[in-house]
């Protein structure tokens, strides 16, 4: 019924869906609207299943009867009213598979951005099914998570907390395997302020595990200040992980030739956009070699704001000796970059190296070439095509680098073959250069500088500008 002069209108209605097997989802729909509100009564019950059946990515995952109840009284004008709502979700496996409901009356002021009364909202989810959010989530899928969560609404903010946990979680992207098998949970709680626009939030107990591992343990939390321009005011997270599991997913699995690692870290952000980060890996060896590394231990402080700087330093100790390597970076108009290593143990270098260097990944890439037909192996490269010169240096990239470098000594099988090395790099579009190149080298005096200039008009387009190189009382008997 419709009063179009008071601009008001009731309705009454009931949606159905089809039978299937014997049952089927309905809907009661009772809507009233003068000139300042619209009343809404709904009340729903039945089975989902030919609803879901309708949609092809949910319908093939679904192997079990799903049936809900819904019950809500709103009323929608100057502010949103909620003074009654239930619903719930069963399952042939489970009978609270999801429940909802609000005890007490609900009402947000949109204009003046509170919430006008103290309200609580429980949501409740025992084994849901995963395959009604593929939908919305098509890269990700899952077999079942639950949920247990208070939200509790005051006047200028939001509260809630609870538990997560999802099983089998999966995540593919472009098509490719990311993520496989994984069973993971939180304790969490959260507070957003619509007033100040901030959220904070803290999970708690966090857990992940493959299919027989834990791999990941930790907390972490964060205050973000939300609006036009976002910022974290605060961040921190503790973790302690197994990373040969770790590297072992889909995503990593190419960089992976770990037997053994474990590893703790933190990270913290604090107001003014600084990072620092804490690693340490302890008890590491790879599959293909039978040395091991006691641990490795990284630092890292960035300054996410503009203009961006990085330090980062790496202490990897072993049987053979300590290796400790610093570096530092910042970006403006160019890059500016000072790296310093007291002192390197090759073989340790080596051992990281082949930790994370998987045999059976290596070649893939190649492994697509094409096979060149008999009548193709034969044709002549024209000579067009050899002739062609660069447009830009081999070396170009989009920001001028200039960097020094400095090592205090070389350590290789236990003996010093390299100290005192330092040397200056400079690289722009048009050239590259190293100068003050020294160093002590198995006994002698190595110095010099190098410099390639490239120029696109002329023919050959690089040309060697410099090179000195001198190496003085070198003793090859030090190489043995």
């Amino acid at each position: 019924i419709a009063d179009f002069k008071n601009n008001a209108y009731s309705l009454d209605a009931k949606i159905l869906s089809q039978i299937i097997d014997n049952k089927r989802f309905v809907i009661d729909l009772n809507a009233k609207k003068d000139k300042d509100y619209t009343r809404l009564n709904i009340s729903a019950n039945g089975t989902l299943n030919p609803i879901l059946s309708r949609v092809n990515s949910i319908s093939s995952r679904i192997a079990t009867d799903m049936s809900a109840e819904f019950d809500a009284k709103i009323e929608l004008g100057k502010t949103l009213k909620i003074s009654k709502m239930n619903a719930s979700v069963k399952t042939t496996e489970s009978a609270n598979a999801l429940t909802i409901s609000a005890p007490s009356a609900i009402e947000f002021d949109f204009a003046k951005g509170i919430c006008q009364s103290n309200a609580v909202v429980n949501i409740n989810a025992q084994d849901f099914p995963f395959a009604p959010m593929r939908p919305i989530i098509p890269n990700v899928d899952a077999q079942k998570l639950s949920f247990d969560a208070n939200v509790k609404f005051f006047k200028t903010n939001i509260k809630a907390d609870g538990n997560f946990s999802i099983s089998n979680f999966s995540y593919r992207h472009n098509n490719q395997p990311m993520l496989n098998d994984i069973d993971a949970g939180t304790e969490f709680n959260i507070d957003f302020n619509f007033e100040k626009k901030s959220l904070f939030f803290n999970t708690d107990k966090i857990k992940i595990s493959d299919t027989s591992t834990t791999i990941f343990t930790g907390s972490a939390c964060a205050n973000t200040q939300l609006g036009p321009a976002p910022k974290i005011k605060s961040c921190k997270a503790e973790v302690d992980f197994q990373l040969p599991q770790i590297m072992e997913q889909p995503l990593l699995s190419r960089f992976n030739n770990l037997s053994r690692a474990s590893g703790k870290a933190t990270i913290n952000i604090d107001e003014a956009s600084k990072l620092n980060a804490d690693i340490t890996i302890t008890n590491l060896a790879s599959k293909s070699a039978a040395e091991d590394l006691e641990s490795l231990k990284l630092k890292a402080q960035a300054l996410l704001a503009s203009p961006l700087k990085i330090g980062v330093s790496a202490e990897i100790n072993s049987t053979r000796g300590t290796t400790k390597i610093s570096a530092s970076a910042n970006k403006s108009e160019k890059i500016s970059a000072n790296i310093n290593a007291e002192q390197i143990v090759v073989e340790d270098l080596i051992v990281l190296k082949d930790a994370f260097t998987n045999p059976l990944s290596i070649g893939k890439a190649d492994s697509k070439k094409k096979f060149a037909r008999p009548d193709e192996a034969y044709k002549q490269t024209p000579l067009e095509s050899l002739r062609q010169k660069d447009t830009k240096a081999f070396w170009s990239c989009s920001t001028d680098i200039s960097a020094t470098a400095k090592i205090g000594e070389l350590l290789l099988s236990g003996k010093s073959t390299l100290k005192d090395f330092s040397a200056s790099f400079n690289i722009s579009d048009k050239s590259m250069s190293i100068s003050k190149l020294t160093s002590k080298m198995l006994g002698g005096n190595l110095s010099g500088e190098i410099k390639i200039s490239f120029d696109e008009t002329k023919q050959m387009p690089y040309s060697l500008e410099t090179s000195t190189i001198k190496l003085e009382n070198f003793n090859f008997e030090k190489l043995s």
